[in-house]
């Protein structure tokens, strides 16, 4: 949109200002995740991690470490220690957004409740609840 007003005529200028105004995230993407996590039957959540927080602060620090990768060399012990629980995180989000598309197709929570019980989730969801407890 702002490529839209390039000039550097007043009018242009005041056009980029108003869209930059505009156009901001007013919630962080933590406060996001937990927004949409609250937003679900809170059984089923549970069921997945009961440490909402928690998950995603974890998926917050796993998006920033992605995204800023290049300007952050690694350190190979230290990717070999989250490998394991940046697959854990990986499949309760999957769990945890498989729910979310239940609830905004509109599906019961029984549903939501019984579809976070079934064993792939069970079992990502007991990944993650070992591989958070390792993490210090």
């Amino acid at each position: 949109m702002l490529a839209t007003y390039a000039g550097k005529d007043a009018e242009t200028k005041a056009a980029r200002k108003f869209i930059r105004e505009r156009l901001t995230n007013n919630m962080t993407y933590r406060e996001r995740l937990v927004e949409l996590a609250a937003e679900l039957d809170e059984d089923a959540v549970k069921s997945l991690t009961p440490d909402i927080e928690r998950w995603a602060g974890l998926l917050v620090k796993a998006r920033n470490n992605v995204a800023h990768a290049a300007k952050n060399p690694a350190n190979p012990v230290e990717l070999a220690k989250l490998a394991g629980l940046q697959y854990a995180l990986t499949e309760v989000t999957y769990a945890l957004v498989s729910i979310i598309l239940m609830a905004e197709l509109g599906l019961p929570v029984e549903t939501q409740r019984r579809a976070a019980s079934i064993q792939p989730f069970a079992i990502a969801a007991g990944h993650f609840a070992e591989a958070v407890s390792q993490e210090p």
